[in-house]
């Protein structure tokens, strides 16, 4: 074993002037590549001095990424933006918070939620699908999701996707004692801790982020006991 670590560490040695190097994340948001700071959405923005970027994109990760690639024409969003900014005040507000998820790192603010409870028919999920534009395909449940979802997976979901906004529709549709205990998880910015097989213990995910949601009923009451 030690004369192939041996052996393995020289070919690196070798190649290291011949095969370029690059560097991997497997999430969205804010990082630290080189010395400068990257934001990536579906790739890397602002790498001036920085190392090339690569997406690991393995499982999930794959779809979730697609659904962050840009379409269509960037002055025909900008004014479908401008309409809905003027026509509603609350979707102005949606609209900023879906910004201001990019901002939460650098200003070390904490994370929070918007949330528009209210009868059907009322435009809810159209305003969270016009602030969701702002970074993603709105009709991709990959970006747009169900609150029909594990806390293991909203989990998952808000690493990949950190200092995004985490859009959330329909909170009826999950269940009732789930959706406060994965509010309360968004909201603190960091998952369980979870030992692998031989005991050891895995780093947590963490992320930055502000909750986009809709539904008929508030997303957590006062009597909620995990303090969402």
């Amino acid at each position: 074993a030690a004369k192939i670590v041996d052996w393995l560490d020289a070919l690196a040695t070798v190649n290291a002037a011949h095969i370029p190097r690059v560097a991997s994340v497997a999430r969205a948001g804010w990082h630290r590549i080189g010395g400068q700071p990257v934001f990536v959405l579906d790739e890397a923005l602002g790498t001036a001095g920085a190392l090339p970027l690569a997406l690991d994109t393995r499982g999930d990760r794959e779809a979730i990424f697609a659904a962050l690639k840009p379409r269509g024409s960037l002055a025909a969003h900008l004014a479908a933006l401008r309409q809905a900014w003027e026509a509603d005040p609350v979707c102005a507000a949606v609209v900023c918070a879906a910004f201001a998820a990019t901002l939460l790192e650098p200003l070390g603010a904490g994370n929070f939620a918007v949330h528009l409870p209210g009868e059907s028919s009322r435009g809810k999920t159209s305003m969270l699908k016009i602030a969701a534009s702002v970074f993603g395909n709105p009709d991709s449940p990959q970006w747009v999701a169900s609150w029909n979802a594990t806390l293991s997976g909203a989990e998952t979901r808000a690493s990949v996707l950190s200092d995004l906004p985490q859009c959330y529709d329909e909170i009826g549709g999950g269940n009732a004692d789930d959706v406060p205990r994965m509010v309360y998880a968004l909201m603190n910015g960091s998952g369980r801790v979870r030992a692998r097989r031989d005991l050891s213990m895995r780093a947590a995910h963490s992320w930055h982020t502000i909750v986009l949601s809709t539904g008929e009923r508030e997303i957590a009451d006062g009597g909620t006991s995990t303090g969402a």
